[in-house]
């Protein structure tokens, strides 16, 4: 029973470790800040980038260090997003 256990624990610390990594791999570093991209997030959640976006929208208020950021011409230009 034991060895079951210790097999299961490790399939889930297995997931766990995998989307860790799928999640580090979408922050970016933007401005000194960390971000990620609404249509990373929005895949990460499995729902459409627009629906992400309009429920953020309508519950601000449980966001209140959210920042967005837009990028300038020059940035997208000179692929400072390294996207």
């Amino acid at each position: 029973m034991l060895k079951r256990l210790t097999s299961e624990m490790t399939k889930e610390q297995k997931f766990s470790d995998a989307l860790a990594v799928q999640v580090e791999r979408r922050i970016f570093l933007v401005r000194g800040q960390k971000v990620m991209l609404d249509t990373d997030l929005a895949e990460l959640y499995r729902v459409p980038t627009k629906s992400l976006n309009l429920a953020v929208k309508r519950n601000a208020d449980r966001f209140p260090e959210r920042k967005e950021h837009d990028t300038c011409q020059h940035e997208a230009d000179s692929n400072c997003l390294y996207l």
